[in-house]
């Protein structure tokens, strides 16, 4: 399916949804050009966050694959060479707003020639963003 076909396809609600995502990439990327990972950290908790109201008939949450999938886009067509990290920040950060539990968790390895870490999002018991990093052994995870 082409790339316009499946645009089509999105409703509005993930029209709303993949606007957010891109906000979302943006101001990871900005915060951590600028800000300690720890102040970045924070800037993404879900206090910090506002919860979407949502109108009376619409599913109060989304699944965790569909958000995900949603960032991915987002951070591939709007920021070429986004990294994992600013991806993970962003999908937590839009998973907790439609009330998915999630978690940044950072992971190193060093079994091949040279250190390599990634970043990757646990949420429903998943992983998602670790599939291209399926060596790395996560560090403390940060909520």
């Amino acid at each position: 399916m082409s790339r316009l076909a499946k645009l089509r396809k999105l409703t509005r609600d993930d029209w709303t949804i993949l606007a957010r995502a891109v906000v979302l990439v943006w101001k990871a990327a900005l915060l951590l050009r600028i800000h300690p990972f720890q102040s970045v950290l924070t800037a993404f908790q879900p206090e910090k966050m506002a919860l979407q109201k949502r109108p009376a008939g619409r599913p109060a949450r989304r699944d965790a694959a569909s958000l995900y999938r949603l960032v991915d886009v987002a951070a591939r067509y709007t920021m070429p060479g986004s990294n994992c990290l600013k991806k993970a920040l962003a999908a937590s950060a839009l998973m907790r707003a439609h009330r998915i539990p999630a978690q940044v968790v950072l992971g190193t390895s060093g079994a091949r020639k040279r250190f390599q870490a990634h970043a990757w999002v646990e949420a429903d018991g998943l992983s998602w963003g670790r599939e291209s990093a399926a060596a790395c052994e996560p560090l403390p995870a940060f909520p």
